[in-house]
């Protein structure tokens, strides 16, 4: 599903991965852990095609990640960056259908039935789909990102640390419903403990 051969990057002069490889197989669910600063993150970018590595090359279903490619490659994505401030503006419900606005992913509209079960099952309540996602607390924010990428259906999920704002009950669903979707690949960074025993693998970067 996944293939990370000899990737190498450099930031501000400072080599970040040196020839690191991956492979993740459909279904896997990994999980990267290790100290702050080691490139977790950077790895995720660089699926996304946010960053261009210095060496190597990335392929998501035998298909390289490249300017001319990736948009196509982005639609059967979902991620959830560390920082989730950053992919909401106006209103829930406009940030949680936005996605869905894109012309590749039209036909994946979820209906609001399916939007409101998922809210429930993360003790969300249904009127906050009408409040500005700016003004929600970070465990908000962050249950509504889970929720979008849910609700996208991808092949494949970036996670950055879809724990780290969450309370026990909270992540104890996402665990269940995310890590137990059998057809969904999984790469996260994760230092939840109980997020990372639950996935098939971890990975100390």
């Amino acid at each position: 599903m996944l293939i990370i051969d000899n990737i190498s990057l450099i930031f501000d002069g400072k080599t970040i991965f040196h020839n690191f490889s991956l492979g993740i197989s459909k279904g896997e669910k990994i999980a990267l852990h290790g100290p702050s600063g080691r490139g977790k993150s950077s790895l995720l970018n660089l699926i996304m095609g946010f960053v261009k590595p210095a060496g190597g090359s990335i392929s998501i279903n035998k298909t390289e990640v490249s300017g001319r490619q990736i948009g196509g490659l982005r639609s059967i994505i979902a991620w959830l960056p560390q920082n989730v401030d950053i992919i909401g503006t106006g209103s829930v419900r406009s940030t949680v259908f936005r996605r869905f606005a894109y012309s590749n992913n039209k036909n994946s509209r979820p209906d609001e039935h399916a939007v409101i079960n998922l809210m429930e099952s993360f003790n969300l309540d249904k009127c906050l789909l009408e409040q500005d996602f700016q003004d929600l607390s970070g465990g908000e924010k962050q249950r509504i990102g889970l929720i979008i990428c849910m609700l996208a259906n991808p092949q494949l999920m970036l996670l950055d640390e879809p724990t780290s704002a969450l309370d026990k009950k909270s992540i104890d669903t996402a665990v269940e419903l995310i890590l137990q979707n059998n057809g969904c690949t999984i790469l996260s960074v994760s230092h939840e403990d109980k997020w990372i025993g639950a996935c098939d693998k971890a990975i100390e970067i």
